[in-house]
């Protein structure tokens, strides 16, 4: 999967340099780079971190957690997804986006945040020391509730926002799966 990602990343970043071409003045990406742009990255967001946010991994560290096993295996887990959550976009830094999707991108950075949170909250889980409590754990588990619901609500957002802006440009969304 992380190679899919890696080439549909490699295939947008030149469809972008071309058409971000400050040599021909054009520096603000088109509607159809940008909602490429935009659904790219989330694409990749939930590829890297579905294995934690209502995944295999996450849902058996969420688990041992209730059961107060050590959380020693976990600990280091989510440093990388973390990590690649952060890089997420960064090569599109200075390219331009077109006017009326300010809003779309708003939404795009509202989601990358609230996985990010819900990330850190499972790594505060997983960094709880061997021998702790139910109390040290129940306001964490309230914590990633609250933010698995954000995380929940960005998503939407930002998919409904993303199927507005392909229909007022006319562009043919693909859904896989």
């Amino acid at each position: 999967m992380k190679n899919l990602v890696t080439l549909v990343f490699l295939a947008l970043c030149a469809t972008l340099v071309s058409a971000c071409d400050p040599t021909t003045g054009n520096k603000n990406m088109s509607p159809d780079d940008y909602l490429t742009h935009n659904i790219s990255i989330w694409n990749g967001v939930v590829s890297q971190t579905e294995p934690w946010i209502g995944g295999e991994r996450g849902e058996k560290m969420l688990a041992d957690a209730s059961e107060l096993k050590s959380m020693k295996g976990y600990k280091n887990s989510l440093d990388n997804p973390r990590k690649e959550l952060g890089n997420y976009g960064k090569g599109y830094e200075g390219f331009g986006i077109p006017e009326d999707a300010q809003d779309l991108d708003v939404k795009l950075k509202a989601f990358q945040k609230s996985v990010d949170t819900v990330l850190a909250t499972m790594q505060e889980i997983a960094a709880l020391p061997d021998g702790y409590t139910e109390a040290q754990l129940a306001p964490l588990l309230e914590r990633l509730q609250a933010a698995s619901d954000t995380y929940d609500t960005d998503g939407e957002a930002l998919d409904a926002a993303q199927k507005v802006y392909a229909k007022k440009h006319n562009i043919q969304l693909v859904v896989n799966g």
